[in-house]
């Protein structure tokens, strides 16, 4: 017997529920319209994050291009270990002015945000209160945090 005979049986029984999720190949830029590897035509995409289609967006392209070039890929350690890059500096200035605030911290993902939002603003003695259906990175950060966390139903 294998040992992976328990997960085996977990993901058939998940197959069998029409619960089984796989990954999908796709083909095309990611906007409103793509194309996925092993289906024919185009497919419209409802689920995208990307809502002003600009992942596809040539002007971002070559903005994204020449801050490659002046300024390298890829972090050396987070923010706080191997310092801040200026590009990210500039962007959280401007985007403060903006929005007519102080200041303004961005996160590479919106999971990010909520999680970290929830880990570190409410303190020990508050109470946080999250539907059962809230999303994962809502509940991920109020369990990693301080206060007591409370799940509700409908």
């Amino acid at each position: 017997m294998s040992d992976f005979t328990f997960l085996q049986d977990q993901l058939d029984a998940l197959a069998q529920q029409g619960l089984a999720r796989s990954l999908r190949t796709v083909v095309s830029a990611q906007g409103p319209v793509i194309r996925l590897a092993d289906e024919p035509g185009e497919k419209i995409l409802f689920c995208s994050n990307n809502y002003l289609s600009l992942a596809a967006d040539p002007r971002i392209g070559h903005a994204v291009a020449e801050a490659v070039r002046t300024w390298g890929y890829g972090a050396a350690a987070s923010r706080l270990v191997s310092g801040t890059m200026e590009l990210h500096r500039r962007l959280e200035h401007r985007f403060a002015a903006w929005l007519g605030k102080e200041a303004a911290l961005l996160f590479s993902s919106g999971f990010a945000a909520n999680e970290a939002l929830l880990r570190t603003l409410p303190e020990r003695g508050d109470l946080v209160l999250l539907d059962r259906m809230d999303h994962a990175s809502l509940i991920d950060g109020a369990t990693a945090g301080s206060a007591r966390f409370r799940r509700y139903d409908r």
